[in-house]
C-alpha cells in the first residue's frame, strides 16, 4: 500500500488550541486542528489505513476530511518509498557577523551614511531599513542610496513619513536609482493603501499610522508574518529580531535595537565592530521562541518576529504589544487576524 506524506518544505508547527502547516516554499500557512497535527506525527509516511486502524475505525470519516484538506491544498502526496523524502533540514547557518541593520533618523540627527554602510558592508550585512522619523528630502535619500551603490547590501527599505513632496515621480526615481531599494513605507499617511512597482520588483506601502519614534516598534500583528524557510529555520535556535542585527538610533549610538535603553558606543567614534563585541551586544540572540513564556505555546511562533525590548517581564516573557492568546486562539484585536473566519469553517468541518 502507498504511504502519504507532507512534502518537506509543509511543516506542521503545534500550538495550545490549534495548529498550523507552514508551506515555506509558497510561503503560505493553513490552521489545523490539533487532532489532525498529531495524525501527521503519528501516521505520516504510512499507509492510511493503518492510521484507521489504530484509531478503531471510529474516526474514518474525519481522518478522510482531514487528508482531503492536505491534498486539496497541496501539501501531501502518496509513494511507494517514503524513505527516499527526508524532512528539511532545520539548520541555520550564516557566514556574516551582521546580516540586517536599522538606522533610525530624526530632524536632529547627523549620520555619516557613507561610513556606516561601509562599515556594514564589511560585516557581510544583506539588509537595511533606514527609518526617518521627520520630513527628507528626495536628494538626501538619493544620496543615501548612491552610498549602497558598491557595498553588499542586497536589499533597502526606507521608512518615511508621508508628505505631498514624495510624488510618484519621486518614489519613481528612487527605484530607478538604486535596484537595492525594495520598499518604500510612507507612515502617517492620509490612507492606507499599496503599489506593486512591478518593473522595479519593489512596493510602496502608505500606512496611517504615526511614526515618531523608536517606541514605536514591537507591535505583534498577523500583518507582519513572513512564512519562508530562511526565518523558521534561524527561529528554531535564534531570536526572530534582534539575532544578527545592529542598529543605529537618532542619536547616533550603536545599539541591537534602536528601540532598546542600552548602547554599545557612538557611531562618531566607536566601529561598529567593535561595538558588536562588547559583553552584552548579543546576550539576547539565541533566546529563541522556544524559550518565551507564552510564546513557546503559540501556533505562530516561527513566522512571528519577535521583540525583546518592549515585554510583559523579563528577556523570557512575551512580547507586551501582542494581543494574540494562543490558550484561546484569539487576538484581543480581532482585526489583527485576517484568518479568524477561515479557521473557524475548517473547525467546524472537522470537528468530532
Amino acid at each position: 500500500m502507498q504511504a502519504w506524506m507532507l512534502f518537506a518544505c509543509c511543516v506542521p508547527v503545534k500550538g495550545s488550541r490549534r495548529s498550523l502547516i507552514y508551506d515555506l516554499q509558497r510561503g503560505r500557512y493553513y490552521f489545523i486542528p490539533n487532532a489532525l497535527y498529531e495524525l501527521i506525527k503519528e501516521h505520516e509516511g504510512k499507509p492510511l489505513e493503518l492510521a484507521k486502524a489504530a484509531y478503531k475505525h471510529e474516526h474514518d470519516e474525519v481522518i478522510d476530511e482531514y487528508i482531503d484538506f492536505l491534498f486539496r491544498n497541496e501539501l501531501a502526496f502518496y509513494t511507494d518509498t517514503p524513505k527516499a523524502f527526508p524532512k528539511i533540514s532545520m539548520e541555520w547557518k550564516s557566514p556574516y557577523h551582521i546580516t540586517n541593520a536599522i538606522i533610525d533618523s530624526d530632524a536632529s540627527s547627523n549620520h555619516p551614511y557613507d561610513e556606516i554602510i561601509r562599515q556594514l558592508s564589511e560585516l557581510g550585512c544583506a539588509a537595511l531599513q533606514c527609518r526617518f522619523y521627520d520630513s527628507v528630502s528626495a536628494d538626501q535619500l538619493l544620496t543615501i542610496l548612491a552610498a549602497t551603490q558598491n557595498s553588499r547590501l542586497r536589499s533597502v527599505e526606507l521608512v518615511l513619513p508621508y508628505t505631498p513632496a514624495i510624488t510618484d515621480e519621486v518614489l519613481e526615481s528612487l527605484f530607478v536609482a538604486q535596484q537595492r531599494l525594495n520598499t518604500v513605507v510612507l507612515h502617517s499617511a492620509p490612507e492606507a493603501s499599496r503599489q506593486n512597482k512591478v518593473k522595479q520588483n519593489g512596493a510602496v506601502i502608505y500606512l496611517t499610522e504615526q511614526i515618531t519614534s523608536a517606541a514605536h516598534c514591537g507591535f505583534i500583528s498577523a500583518a507582519h508574518f513572513r512564512t519562508n524557510i530562511e526565518l523558521f529555520t534561524e527561529s528554531q535556535l535564534h531570536n526572530s529580531c534582534l539575532n544578527r542585527k545592529v542598529g543605529i538610533d537618532a542619536g547616533g549610538f550603536i545599539k541591537n535595537c534602536p528601540s532598546s535603553d542600552r548602547s554599545f558606543g557612538h557611531i562618531q567614534d566607536t566601529p561598529i565592530t567593535t561595538a558588536i563585541k562588547q559583553a552584552g551586544f548579543t546576550q539576547n540572540w539565541q533566546i529563541s521562541k522556544d524559550q518565551v513564556a507564552v510564546c513557546r505555546d503559540c501556533e505562530f511562533r516561527y513566522m512571528c518576529v519577535d521583540c525583546r525590548v518592549f515585554v510583559t517581564d523579563d528577556a523570557y516573557s512575551k512580547p507586551s504589544r501582542c494581543s494574540y492568546d494562543p490558550y484561546t486562539a484569539t487576538w484581543a484585536n480581532e482585526a489583527d487576524d485576517p484568518q479568524r473566519k477561515q479557521f473557524k469553517r475548517l473547525e467546524a468541518t472537522t470537528a468530532d
